[in-house]
């Protein structure tokens, strides 16, 4: 996963893009209309992909006292925020929020025993560290 600079007729630079480049850009936008989906669908409280407020368990209710309403919908915001994030430049900082607030999730998720979504967030993380560390070659052909 290498991207590869070649001389044009002109004397100037075109970035040749690998699969590998490709492949981590789509599993950016990818990210991002998740997040944006589940962030819209939990501020707007249409319950269209998830009962919300059943997912919410003891750790992040500790966390924020307040009631699972208002608690789902701050989720969404961040998610939301998030989503946005990962299309700009800031994808590091981005990916580090992203992926201590699943962590979090998935913590919370294995208490309420619900391990199937759990399992899912690990997953999710995994393919959130694989965004980080391969980041730098990305930005490279973006910015060329």
């Amino acid at each position: 996963m290498r991207a590869i600079l070649k001389s044009d007729f002109m004397g100037g630079y075109r970035a040749h893009i690998t699969a590998g480049t490709v492949s981590i850009m789509v599993l950016r936008f990818l990210f991002a209309a998740y997040l944006l989906a589940i962030g819209a669908d939990k501020i707007l409280h249409t319950d269209i992909i998830s009962v919300w407020t059943s997912l919410v368990g003891p750790v992040i209710h500790t966390l924020l006292p307040l009631p699972l309403v208002t608690v789902v919908s701050i989720e969404g915001i961040v998610e939301i925020i998030l989503g946005v994030v990962l299309l700009t430049t800031w994808i590091r900082i981005g990916s580090i929020i992203l992926l201590l607030t699943t962590l979090l999730l998935c913590v919370d998720l294995f208490i309420l025993g619900i391990n199937n979504l759990a399992l899912h967030d690990l997953l999710f993380c995994a393919g959130v560290v694989v965004l980080f560390s391969h980041y730098n070659r990305v930005r490279q052909i973006v910015e060329v």
